[in-house]
């Protein structure tokens, strides 16, 4: 009887000390996001006509790009989320016009998923359907605290874009669900341009 009351004292404390390691592990998780949070609030946007920083993410193929990748081209980086429900509503906009500003100004319009390659993967192929479009997405996986999220979106808004000219400028960011710069954009890439503000610097 001795000998199983020891055991079960000698069990309970292995159990004690396993969730006292368990909540510390949860401790830290928690700090760390709440660290980086604050980290976070206090970055500031992208200077308009400052250099970009630069950066280091993988492609959805697993391939690792830089800033110096999209190097003498204008490109616009759309950061997405597959949980993000006015993310589908843009889409089949960039989808219709991601063929039309590289043809018609040279400008590639980048994906930027927040989450795995398998999730981003089966949230673009639900979508197309919808879309009725073929599209060749760019996508960029990067993490919700990683370098480039914070510098490039610190607000961490969905949809959201930065654009960089050739030169590797910052040129403009916002919503791409209609905000003045974007539709001027939108109009520029379509050729409509009577009666609007040439917007060249954007992606010359």
């Amino acid at each position: 009887m001795e000998n199983f009351i020891i055991f079960n004292l000698v069990v309970l404390w292995f159990l004690v000390i396993g969730m006292f390691i368990l909540l510390l592990r949860v401790i830290r998780y928690l700090r760390h996001g709440f660290d980086a949070d604050a980290a976070q609030a206090k970055a500031p946007e992208l200077a308009i006509g400052e250099p970009a920083p630069d950066f280091e993410v993988h492609t959805l193929e697993g391939k690792q790009v830089n800033l110096a990748h999209f190097a003498g081209q204008a490109v616009v980086f759309v950061f997405m989320s597959p949980g993000c429900a006015f993310c589908d509503l843009v889409l089949p906009k960039l989808a219709r016009l991601k063929p039309i500003a590289q043809a018609r100004a040279g400008v590639s319009i980048i994906l930027v998923s927040e989450t795995k390659p398998d999730e981003t993967r089966k949230w673009l192929a639900k979508q197309e359907p919808k879309i009725g479009l073929p599209v060749d997405w760019d996508v960029l996986i990067t993490a919700r605290y990683s370098p480039f999220r914070i510098a490039y979106n610190p607000r961490g808004l969905h949809p959201y874009y930065v654009m960089i000219n050739q030169q590797g400028l910052v040129q403009t960011h916002g919503d791409p669900q209609g905000d003045d710069t974007w539709l001027e954009l939108e109009r520029i890439w379509e050729g409509q341009t009577h009666g609007i503000k040439q917007l060249a610097q954007y992606y010359r």
